[in-house]
């Protein structure tokens, strides 16, 4: 091991650190730094696996597979809403309509469905 300076590739914060390499070394640097950037990038990761989860076919509960476009809209939507640029998404995507939003700290994905069934004689 040996003293690498490593920079957070968030904010550019520079640091000596012990490390094996000059990339173990930012990494770390990132991991730690106050600036918060790796915990938000650890946030929208969550959040994006989320959005994968909640976008999958449920036929328990009458929900079918969003497509492959639908499920970029809601992380970039889901981004946008981690970036602070808007504090709520909703998506009506005929079958299903998906909300994004920002409660306190946490950030949540709803998807629900209306089943309806109507004869008439």
């Amino acid at each position: 091991m040996d003293t690498y300076q490593g920079a957070c590739k968030y904010c550019g914060e520079i640091k000596p650190i012990m490390a094996e390499s000059q990339a173990a070394a930012d990494e770390r640097v990132s991991n730690d730094c106050a600036c918060g950037g790796a915990k938000l990038e650890e946030i929208k990761a969550r959040l994006m696996a989320n959005i994968n989860f909640i976008s999958r076919k449920n036929e328990e509960k009458a929900l079918s597979q969003l497509t492959e476009e639908q499920v970029k809209l809601l992380k970039r939507a889901g981004a946008e809403i981690v970036n602070d640029n808007c504090n709520k998404a909703v998506f009506d995507f005929g079958g299903s309509k998906v909300t994004i939003w920002e409660a306190g700290e946490k950030y949540k994905v709803k998807r629900t469905t209306t089943r309806e069934e109507l004869t008439e004689a």
